[in-house]
């Protein structure tokens, strides 16, 4: 199978990720100009994922999606109360069935998360990546590197993904005979490859950047290889029927032009 054929195969698996059933909506109803409080619910997965999400050592949040989230409050003259929960899951999960108002976490777009909630248009574009550990390719016959994904699609080795990502849940779809471990950061997952605990982890190339940054001897230890037509689209998610609010955050959007390519 040529690398266009695997990615089209990787996007399908991507994208038919988390079956789910629409559920009734059970929180407080939309935001609106007339609700008392005026305030803004944000979920937000409380986890490491630089630049995004950041969790401090008090345990707070900070990071691009922190000030995108706060910026979005201020232009809807609403205070933010941020909600933070452990996974993806729970962040799809609180949208759909209205507990908050909008879902501000690196959140991937698919199909079935599209049954669930209403997504923004996407406001984040990232490739999707493989970081794998050079020895560890060295051991499998690939001293050069990995050239083509090809090599390593029937491998039975660890590979490493984030719990309850669409990553895990779609992408690892095409990796079926891997030992697929889960991990609940990213920061840890790197450091599983960098430890040659994983020949790979699955991530966005925003994401590895921000760590390479951090720590430049990974340049050394690890290798990036890109998934040729693969990106991953990041957008707000909102209730079901919650039709005004989605205007208003696709008009924020469309004004600060926060789409990046």
């Amino acid at each position: 199978m040529r690398n266009g054929a695997i990615g089209q195969a990787l996007v399908v698996a991507l994208l038919l990720a988390w079956s789910a059933v629409l559920p009734a909506v059970d929180g407080a109803g939309c935001f609106s100009a007339s609700r008392e409080p005026r305030s803004l619910a944000v979920a937000m997965v409380a986890r490491d994922i630089p630049p995004y999400i950041r969790v401090r050592k008090d345990r707070t949040l900070e990071g691009t999606e922190v000030e995108l989230a706060r910026d979005v409050a201020q232009r809807l003259d609403a205070g933010l109360e941020l909600i933070e929960l452990d996974s993806f899951d729970a962040v799809i999960d609180s949208v759909a069935r209205g507990r908050v108002d909008v879902g501000i976490s690196n959140l991937s777009i698919t199909i079935d998360r599209a049954a669930r909630v209403r997504f923004t248009q996407y406001y984040r574009k990232r490739q999707l990546v493989l970081v794998l550990n050079r020895l560890r390719l060295a051991a499998n016959n690939l001293e050069g590197g990995l050239r083509r994904v090809e090599q390593i699609a029937g491998t039975t080795e660890a590979i490493g993904v984030i719990r309850n990502s669409a990553y895990e849940k779609g992408a690892l779809k095409y990796f079926r005979n891997a030992d697929i471990r889960k991990f609940d950061d990213y920061r840890g997952l790197v450091k599983a490859v960098e430890d040659g605990d994983l020949l790979f982890a699955i991530v966005n190339s925003g994401t590895v950047d921000a760590f390479v940054e951090e720590h430049p001897r990974l340049r050394i230890k690890l290798q990036t290889f890109p998934l040729a037509g693969i990106s991953d689209h990041i957008a707000m998610a909102v209730t079901p029927g919650c039709d005004d609010l989605l205007s208003q955050l696709n008009a924020y959007l469309l004004v600060k032009g926060l789409r990046e390519r």
